[in-house]
């Protein structure tokens, strides 16, 4: 059922739009109910300012969603999930399901997000997330699985399967891979097209 599900994992779209002057607090608060399972809206309620903090948006609970930044109502939403996450299974061991986390944020906003996608994940929780930046999904991701016109041409850890053979065969560019020093993970230098 539809409930349980909302309890096992929270789903993030690419884009989500409100046409609601709803506040930062509402929006956050709804994935609270859709998650909230056995805590009492008391405990669940702890978790909203939790989830804020944790996508730099503490301060921002009665701002209207319509009046943010494309990254900010990135960010809400990311909240949203997180609670509903946090509600629905308060030992950490929900999934997040994440189809481009990081569009509309910059780079520190980006980095923080993937962040707070790793604490989930040590955590106890999972997280399958769509990326098209490679290189931060190589220094994120424990898995990659890249694809090209829907079949799967490589897939396993980021250390074999992100070279420049697939980088060409997925996407049709040449581009150099390096490995990084002490992460010991790929990433593809960017270069002008000859």
């Amino acid at each position: 059922p539809l409930d349980e599900l909302a309890r096992e994992r929270a789903v993030l779209s690419q884009s989500t739009g409100l046409n609601f002057p709803f506040t930062v607090f509402e929006v956050v608060r709804l994935g609270l109910e859709a998650g909230r399972g056995s805590l009492s809206r008391a405990e669940a309620q702890r978790l909203l300012p939790r989830a804020l903090k944790a996508v730099g948006l503490d301060g921002f609970e009665g701002r209207l969603h319509q009046q943010l930044s494309g990254g900010e109502q990135q960010r809400v939403h990311l909240a949203r999930v997180l609670c509903q996450a946090w509600a629905g299974k308060p030992d950490g061991s929900a999934f997040l399901l994440l189809d481009e986390p990081v569009s509309n944020l910059d780079i520190r906003h980006q980095l923080q997000t993937l962040e707070t996608v790793r604490r989930h994940v040590a955590g106890g929780g999972g997280a399958l997330m769509i990326l098209h930046d490679i290189n931060l999904a190589a220094l994120y991701a424990d898995r990659l699985v890249m694809m090209a016109e829907g079949r799967i041409m490589r897939q396993g850890a980021p250390k074999d399967v992100l070279d420049r053979a697939a980088i060409r065969d997925v996407y049709g560019v040449d581009m150099p891979v390096e490995i990084a020093g002490e992460s010991g993970r790929p990433f593809a230098l960017l270069s002008r097209p000859v």
